[in-house]
């Protein structure tokens, strides 16, 4: 076996490199895999987002938007494992910003990590950005939210999430499509 160079092949030098490479990430580093709890679940289409959040009935739904590569969502992907294990009766939903592309941008998520509270069918209650020195926002709307208590309209338009029928219109896209 070449460790790379040139070869010659046909009369023609051609430049051999071989590469050791990983294609995605191995377990030992899939962060956004460790520590989730029974209540926590990873959303993987529109159509899975829209059934989450209308299954949940009453119940409190935070959803965290999140990024693989995004260094504050794997800084506070912990403190929300251990937010959802301290409230198992709220649902915990996990949506990748980049496999989940066009769900993210008809919610308007812009800035990672990104939160969004839903109660039920109801439709989204409050939304915001969250980092870690800023955990304590997170915790104080959780159990805020899951007492009943509702804030102001979130930016954006607020409808009920059965509703938005946008969302399960939306174009699939490509394994490669960035």
């Amino acid at each position: 076996m070449h460790s790379g160079g040139l070869i010659l092949e046909n009369g023609v030098w051609i430049s051999v490199f071989y590469v050791n490479a990983v294609v995605g990430y191995p377990p030992s580093m899939a962060w956004w895999k460790k520590g989730n709890q029974p209540n926590m679940k990873e959303i993987n289409s529109a159509q899975d987002f829209v059934n989450a959040i209308t299954n949940a009935g009453e119940k409190l739904v935070l959803v965290s938007f999140y990024s693989v590569g995004c260094r504050s969502c794997k800084a506070l992907h912990p403190k929300i494992c251990q937010i959802a294990a301290d409230n198992p009766e709220i649902e915990v939903l996990k949506v990748n910003v980049h496999e989940n592309n066009a769900l993210c941008r008809s919610l308007n998520v812009n800035i990672l990590p990104f939160f969004h509270f839903y109660r039920g069918g109801e439709g989204r209650i409050d939304a915001f950005s969250c980092s870690l020195t800023k955990i304590n926002k997170l915790r104080a709307a959780v159990s805020k939210y899951k007492t009943g208590q509702v804030a102001l309209p979130a930016p954006g338009p607020v409808m009920p999430v059965g509703s938005r029928k946008d969302l399960l219109m939306m174009p699939a896209l490509s394994a490669g499509a960035s």
